[in-house]
């Protein structure tokens, strides 16, 4: 692995290098279906127009999920499959 650089600036051109060369789901924890998330705030009776915030989701798509109203599908329905 190549040495990080130390100062502020190298270490912002270093990161925002790597974001530019790899796929969004490569460089973070990447969920396609926050299956457990929305199951929390489903619980919690999040209304669609509150503000959420997902700290340190990654490239999250929680908080649109749950603005849409998505619900993963139940009964085996293949990965990546998220329905109103």
């Amino acid at each position: 692995m190549p040495d990080r650089p130390t100062d502020h600036e190298g270490r912002v051109r270093h990161w925002e290098g790597v974001y530019e060369r790899n796929a969004v789901d490569a460089v973070s924890w990447y969920q396609e279906e926050p299956v457990v998330s929305l199951a929390l705030v489903e619980a919690l009776c999040v209304p669609r127009s509150a503000p959420v915030v997902d700290v340190g989701g990654g490239a999250s798509v929680l908080v649109t999920a749950h603005r849409l109203g998505l619900r993963r599908r139940h009964g085996g329905r293949p990965a990546g499959t998220m329905t109103r």
